[in-house]
């Protein structure tokens, strides 16, 4: 039986089956078209001969047959291979028929380079999707960075009434400035003492620093004693705080931190965004939301003792001390760094307090609010 084979480099032969290596037909149709074999060439002056990949066009059963068959074909009529020019070729000249070992690993390298070759192409590929994708990040990244900067520069003035106006408890007394005023203005005589409440004229007088003794009375009421008031020790905070020295290892940057308190560090760029503030109260607002989340803040008042003006139930954590002298070493260097002519750095590094009171309640009632509407 004969076969018409084409090798991959469009040369074309009509030889025996035998030459074609692992071939076996049982009939002329018994092939596949699309399968390469390996067939046997060689050259007109034997110089060249061998095993090439080729593919199996036709089969006949003898030479007359493969004739009428490419002639259905339209194929012109090519060389014939016999079985005996193999036979007639000397050894020294099958050199590609079978190929040795080196050249089995030289193919294997070849194809294996060939492979990372196409992984190469495809990292390649998904890096430049991926630093594109990366740059369209960025890139609106950015975009939000400004916009919500734009918003809080516009909203800077429009900030919550309790951290621009004067706390309604006065600073000195801790008690409201309406009854304080009424103490006041009575010059602290006999009749205006019977006026409060026992627990009132203690804390009053502490607070203006003259002893008052007082007996209870028949009905319930405190009289004034005829016994001369002395003066008591003043209580009173003092209405500014000195300025405090700042450790070497304060406010610097530790990788991409800064280092704000004892073993308490904040990312660095949030602490300039922070910086950037102009007021006083603005920058401890967002400082303490940085301290205090939302429901914890709710949670917390500064000095964690009961409400004085309003009667309640509930129980409030007193501000964590260490958190407290946080504020005050980072408002310290807030000072620093924005001067304000005409105000003291002593008389503004104080106001740190009632920022913080003012803080709190608003959390509160923020708390409240959130849990009304559940």
């Amino acid at each position: 039986m004969f076969a018409y084979v084409k090798y991959e480099d469009k040369y074309k032969a009509i030889l025996p089956i035998s030459l074609v290596k692992t071939f076996s037909p049982k009939s002329d149709d018994d092939f596949d078209r699309t399968k390469k074999v390996q067939a046997f060439w060689r050259s007109d002056d034997g110089d060249i001969q061998g095993y090439y990949p080729a593919f199996v066009c036709a089969l006949a059963g003898d030479l007359d047959t493969m004739r009428l068959k490419l002639k259905t074909m339209r194929e012109p009529f090519p060389r014939i291979i016999d079985a005996d020019e193999r036979e007639e070729v000397p050894l020294r000249k099958r050199e590609s028929e079978e190929p040795n070992g080196e050249n089995v690993f030289v193919v294997e390298l070849q194809k294996i380079i060939e492979k990372k070759e196409k992984e190469n192409k495809s990292l390649k590929k998904q890096l430049r999707e991926a630093n594109a994708l990366n740059g369209r990040l960025t890139r609106a990244l950015l975009d939000k960075i400004e916009v919500a900067r734009a918003t809080a520069e516009r909203q800077e003035g429009q900030v919550i009434a309790e951290f621009t106006l004067p706390s309604s408890l006065d600073a000195g007394t801790g008690l409201p400035k309406e009854m304080v005023e009424d103490v006041c203005d009575a010059d602290m005589d006999g009749d205006a003492t019977c006026l409060l409440p026992g627990s009132v004229v203690s804390d009053c007088s502490a607070s203006i620093g003259i002893e008052v003794t007082h007996l209870e009375d028949y009905n319930g009421t405190f009289a004034p004693c005829d016994e001369q008031q002395q003066p008591a020790p003043a209580a009173a905070e003092p209405e500014a705080v000195a300025l405090t020295t700042v450790p070497d290892d304060l406010y610097q940057v530790f990788g991409g931190q800064i280092k704000i308190g004892h073993n308490t560090f904040m990312p660095l760029d949030k602490w300039q965004y922070i910086m950037r503030n102009t007021k006083d109260g603005k920058f401890c607002l967002e400082l303490a939301r940085h301290f205090w989340p939302a429901a914890e803040a709710a949670k917390r008042s500064l000095t964690g003792q009961a409400c004085r003006s309003i009667s309640t139930d509930h129980v409030k954590l007193q501000a964590t001390p260490e958190k407290v002298d946080m504020m005050k070493g980072c408002l310290q260097q807030f000072i620093e760094n924005h001067v304000e002519p005409g105000r003291p750095a002593e008389v503004r590094l104080a106001a740190v307090r009632r920022y913080l009171s003012n803080f709190f309640t608003e959390a509160g009632r923020a708390g409240r609010r959130g849990h009304g509407t559940k």
